[in-house]
């Protein structure tokens, strides 16, 4: 079972994961996200203070009517971020 403040963010975030991967949000707040939605990439996030993140088989969707970015995990759960001075690299896995 989905821990229930990962399901709020699938709820909240349903819209953008949809035009991101491609299937209907209905079906992304009914079903959650799949294996499959986790891509063979890292990211790599620095904050405004220089503080960093690394994140194994993830993603993330910016909303900027949210102000937010939200980065998907597939072992480390889901985080929404404030996309203040927010850098997110992406790391191609091989």
């Amino acid at each position: 079972m989905l821990d229930p403040r990962y399901a709020a963010i699938i709820q909240d975030w349903a819209g953008e994961l949809a035009a991101v991967l491609g299937r209907p949000a209905n079906e992304i707040r009914a079903k959650g996200l799949r294996i499959d939605d986790f891509p063979l990439q890292d990211l790599e996030i620095k904050f405004a203070d220089d503080s960093e993140a690394r994140f194994k088989y993830a993603f993330f969707v910016e909303s900027q009517s949210k102000k937010a970015v939200a980065v998907f995990t597939e072992h480390c759960g889901y985080f929404v971020l404030p996309i203040a001075e927010l850098k997110i690299t992406i790391v191609k896995r091989q």
